[in-house]
């Protein structure tokens, strides 16, 4: 059930003592759809966004789209990954990964 997911992820995000601040919002569709949406800030200030709308299909997730977007303390993007179709003839499209080495 996609309940299990969502309780599995916020006892992640509270267990972790390095993030010093969460805004997390889930929508629950239906008993095996969802989508959660959260912001996490880090205590070194740095930041990472992310968008799931997952499904649950035989005890495992399957994620639809995903956005994972982390960046440093002085907003500077460290990287991004992803599997919108804004870049559909990129070698890994998909699933978009951007890599940056500053910070």
């Amino acid at each position: 059930m996609i309940d299990h997911y969502f309780r599995n992820l916020q006892d992640l995000i509270t267990k972790t003592s390095f993030i010093s601040t969460v805004n997390l919002q889930i929508e629950r569709r239906s008993v095996t759809v969802g989508f959660v949406r959260g912001d996490l800030t880090f205590e070194d200030g740095s930041k990472l966004h992310f968008r799931e709308y997952v499904h649950t299909v035989e005890n495992e997730v399957v994620r639809f789209t995903y956005v994972y977007h982390l960046l440093s303390s002085n907003g500077n993007l460290i990287f991004r990954y992803d599997n919108t179709s804004h870049y559909p003839k990129l070698e890994n499209a998909p699933h978009l990964n951007i890599l940056v080495k500053r910070m």
